[in-house]
């Protein structure tokens, strides 16, 4: 069985507790609706929770939903009116509508990094105290914060500019009285801001001289990191040592006076990267997440070949505490922002 029938257990007010076995994929419409569940403990398995699938459970306090639930239906949480606190996952891209209406005693939320739409999800919550919305957020439909009396703090990831650049719906008067807490520029990067995950790692970057950004004022945290982008902020997190030899192995890496020149042939002789094979290293081409981790563990001395290097790199770089914090997937381009994040968690994180 991989999902929960609709209506499967709505109703059941006396339900206090259910175990739920890894492999289920969806919670279904209805399912503990009306149920007596005082708490719930979602296997990672889950990708659904769908509309109203956990609506009216008025003894369940708090909720942790897992990263891998990439869809949450609208009323899913409604009338839930123990609830104090709740994580929401980071995949999913809209916070749907009524998702929690009239939850009274929820005080805190913080909207993940990825949402692009809220829809009218906190209608009522009239405990509301404080909320953190990313600045992925582009719109907040008509009554998302209504009867939200309580209000008092929002807590934005961008600048006071990106947040007027919202569109914004009526009905929102709580937002009226809250106090506005704005994200400001990190390392002088307008691109980077205090609101970011990766912004601690991009500042730690730049004192240590790993980086200087793409821009006087630009880090381009979401461009896919080059092949000789990763190698230099390697070479410079260890001290840009220069290399033994200063004759190139590369066809394509002949300029000496190249930023990326003295990284390569240090990666090159550290047994970083051999290239790409026939003589090249593929300068400007980009790497994925099992890539960079490959990079980072022969860099910290360690191994990741074979047949299963992909599956090594990931796995050291999780054992490694790279990873926290992250969404990945081991074969999508890697960012050049989760380059220094994991450089910085790395290195610098517990300095």
């Amino acid at each position: 069985m991989t999902s929960i029938p609709r209506d499967t257990f709505a109703a059941c007010s006396s339900l206090t507790g259910v175990t739920l076995p890894d492999g289920i994929t969806s919670i279904g419409y209805d399912d503990f609706s009306g149920s007596g569940l005082t708490s719930l403990t979602l296997p990672n398995s889950v990708t659904t929770l769908a509309n109203s699938s956990l609506a009216d459970c008025k003894s369940l306090t708090s909720l942790y939903i897992p990263d891998s639930v990439t869809y949450l239906g609208e009323w899913a949480l409604s009338n839930c009116t123990s609830l104090t606190s709740v994580r929401l996952p980071a995949g999913i891209t809209t916070l749907p509508m009524r998702l929690f209406e009239n939850c009274i005693s929820l005080e805190t939320c913080i909207i993940p990094s990825g949402v692009t739409q809220m829809q009218d999800a906190f209608r009522f919550c009239r405990s509301l105290k404080t909320v953190t919305i990313p600045v992925s957020v582009t719109q907040i439909a008509s009554g998302t914060f209504y009867g939200c009396d309580s209000l008092t703090d929002v807590y934005y990831g961008g600048t006071a500019l990106q947040w007027s650049q919202i569109e914004m719906g009526g009905l929102n008067e709580g937002l009226d009285h809250a106090t506005l807490h704005f994200a400001e520029p990190v390392a002088g990067f307008t691109d980077v801001t205090t609101g970011d995950y990766y912004a601690d790692a991009v500042q730690w970057a730049v004192n240590q001289k790993v980086t200087t950004g793409t821009g006087a004022n630009t880090f381009s945290p979401t461009n896919s990191v080059t092949r000789a982008e990763a190698v230099t902020f390697l070479w410079r997190a260890a001290g840009s040592p220069a290399p033994a030899s200063s004759a190139s192995p590369f066809t394509d890496v002949t300029d000496p006076s190249a930023y990326y020149y003295n990284a390569v042939l240090w990666a090159a002789e550290r047994g970083i990267t051999g290239g790409v094979g026939g003589g090249m290293f593929d300068l400007s081409s980009s790497l994925s997440y099992d890539q960079i981790f490959t990079f980072l563990c022969r860099a910290a001395g360690e191994s990741a070949t074979g047949d299963e290097w992909s599956a090594a790199a990931v796995n050291w770089a999780q054992s490694s505490g790279l990873t926290e914090g992250l969404n990945f997937s081991a074969k999508a381009n890697c960012p050049r922002a989760d380059v220094v994040y994991c450089l910085w968690k790395q290195l610098g994180a517990s300095a």
